[in-house]
């Protein structure tokens, strides 16, 4: 190497060295929300949505002041300050089960009016149980319910008695004021309980952790609030926040130690939340000297085909979830890092979660693959030659709107079936009738994550040209959101309109794009049914491997290059930080 390119070689390693943060200090051990579950087939919870500060000095002094939910056992005084971000209630229950959530807002009174696709009412708010299977009526998840300051609204959910196990989550969903608020952290984790014929028993018995991984983009959000005209007067008045200020949590805190026990499986069920941030977790350089290994259980609350799936990436757009489970055969410390990427991507971030791995009598063993017992809702569409009506239409999230709160670049328009982009209305976009498949092509979800309520969607066909053997997009995952990362391509997507007629919602999960109008509504119209006849629940079954994709190589290998590049690049910089 030339005098010449060792000084450019340099140059650019300081650079980079430059956009990380200093080594994060460990802070205390992980705390798992509170946690509500059922009894007697019903689980019974108030959520109050009050005011509340957080204040930090690590990494630094800041005051931001936002709001949670608190539960029926927990403080809820108005304007309290707390050491960390306060994340809602754990509810956990089971397919069947009813539950009643009595949500109260305590939030300031609106001093503006409502402006569509504009920033408003910071006191109204609402709930949305992202990722149920459920009705878009009262009193269930209807998005389009406002509970306004003061007031009160009874949410009683009746689980369908074969609704899929897993992890999801809730967050308030008024449009205008859902980026200020989720984007705030009003947010919480749901967990539809395994049953007993669901997974084998040796996954039931498994340590878990409940990992609400927050992204808070605290300048963005102060943006918001900020908003002429919005008359916000709480999170507007924060002190301390400057440029571009965000950073991660688990559970609300900061660089908490996640300890797991040696050579056992433990579950990670994460759900991620950012405003207009996507981000791709890899374990961290010290992980392989620990003998640590991941792999992939569910995304966005429904098992993978042949759990559990050999994992490099885990790739989170704001709502995605991702149960994944980790061992480590040698006691010590690692991290899992935020990995930098493309201008939506979170900056590499070394130390993103941190794990301590304490020592443990147990041996390492062997998981046996499987594949889940699936409902009805849930069968395989994406290939579907059976006798129901099959109904084609395309969906592009088109430049256009506003961003809003800095980050993420440009907002978007909903442009359905070619009939062009426009803001969001009010008015139904169109039907789609009760029991048929629908098949659905997609453009712009490499700009904009596509999310839909109601019914989950399976991907069709994935192109992979990042030089990855362990691809984390699968054709037959289900989703309920998709960002499609650079070297991915998902034309396709298919579901079925099983259970539920009424309204369905999809928006681009960028919440911010969202409440400025790139969102959109359809009505299920019909005869609720159970499903499509001819398209059958299945029993849980063992599998002899998990399914594997063979990516396909750029021209120049490109895709494997850049992989190449950027582990070492983790490599070097996470020796630089060695404290």
């Amino acid at each position: 190497m030339t005098r010449t390119s060792t000084r450019s070689f340099a140059v650019v390693l300081i650079a980079t060295l430059a956009t990380l943060r200093a080594p994060i200090v460990h802070a205390a051990d992980l705390i798992e929300p509170t946690l509500v579950t059922s009894s007697s087939g019903v689980l019974t919870e108030t959520l109050t949505v009050e005011e509340y500060t957080y204040a930090t000095t690590t990494p630094s002094s800041f005051s931001f002041k936002t709001r949670g939910y608190f539960g029926s056992s927990e403080t809820s005084t108005a304007g309290q300050t707390l050491s960390a971000l306060k994340v809602g209630p754990t509810l956990k229950f089971k397919a069947g089960e009813r539950v009643n959530v009595l949500l109260q807002n305590n939030l300031e009174v609106n001093t503006d009016s409502v402006v569509m696709n504009n920033y408003h009412t910071p006191g109204t708010t609402n709930l949305h149980t992202h990722g149920l299977h459920i009705s878009a009526f009262d009193p269930y998840d209807n998005v389009m319910r406002k509970v306004e300051p003061g007031n009160s609204h009874q949410y009683q959910y009746d689980i369908i008695t074969d609704h899929a196990a897993g992890t999801h989550w809730y967050h308030a969903h008024v449009h205008g004021s859902t980026a200020l608020q989720a984007g705030g952290g009003l947010v919480g984790v749901l967990i539809v309980d395994d049953a007993a014929d669901e997974i084998p028993t040796e996954y039931q018995s498994l340590d878990e952790k409940v990992l609400m991984i927050q992204y808070t983009q605290f300048a963005d959000v102060k943006i918001i609030a900020e908003t002429a005209g919005m008359g916000e007067t709480w999170t507007s008045t924060s002190t301390g926040i400057t440029g571009g200020m965000a950073h991660f949590t688990a559970n609300g805190m900061y660089a908490p130690t996640i300890k797991i026990d040696q050579n056992e499986w433990t579950r990670l069920r994460m759900v991620f939340m950012a405003l207009d941030k996507v981000v791709e977790f890899q374990l961290g350089s010290a992980a392989a000297g620990l003998g640590c290994e991941w792999k992939l259980l569910a995304k966005d609350g429904v098992y993978v085909a042949a759990a559990p799936r050999a994992l490099s990436s885990v790739y989170m757009a704001p709502g995605n979830r991702a149960d994944v489970l980790i061992r480590c055969t040698t006691v010590g410390s690692f991290t899992v890092d935020s990995v930098g990427g493309a201008q939506t991507h979170i900056g590499s971030t070394t130390g993103a979660l941190n794990f301590q791995v304490v020592s443990s009598a147990s041996t390492a063993s062997t998981l046996t693959p499987f594949n889940a017992k699936m409902p009805n809702y849930l069968a395989t569409v994406n290939a579907y030659s059976g006798t129901a009506t099959r109904e084609t239409h395309s969906l592009q999230f088109a430049p256009g709107g506003g961003g809003g709160g800095g980050g993420g670049g440009g907002g978007c328009q909903v442009n359905y079936d070619n009939s062009g982009a426009a803001a969001y209305t009010g008015v139904s976009l169109g039907n789609l009738v009760a029991g048929t498949v629908q098949q659905w092509s997609l453009q712009g979800s490499d700009k904009h994550p596509f999310h839909i309520h109601v019914n989950p969607y399976q991907l069709g066909t994935v192109t992979d040209t990042t030089g990855d053997a362990s691809s984390y997009f699968i054709a037959g995952d289900w989703h309920d959101v998709l960002f499609q990362p650079a070297g991915i391509s998902i034309p396709t997507v298919y579901f079925q309109t099983a259970d539920y007629t009424g309204k369905v919602v999809a928006h681009c999960h960028f919440l911010n794009h969202e409440d400025k109008g790139c969102m959109a509504y359809w009505e299920i119209t019909g005869t609720a049914s159970s499903g499509i006849a001819d398209l059958v629940a299945t029993a849980l079954t063992n599998a002899t491997a998990a399914p594997t994709t063979t990516p396909t190589p750029s021209s120049s290998d490109g895709g494997r290059a850049v992989n190449a590049a950027r582990a070492l690049v983790l490599c070097v910089l996470a020796t630089a930080f060695v404290v």
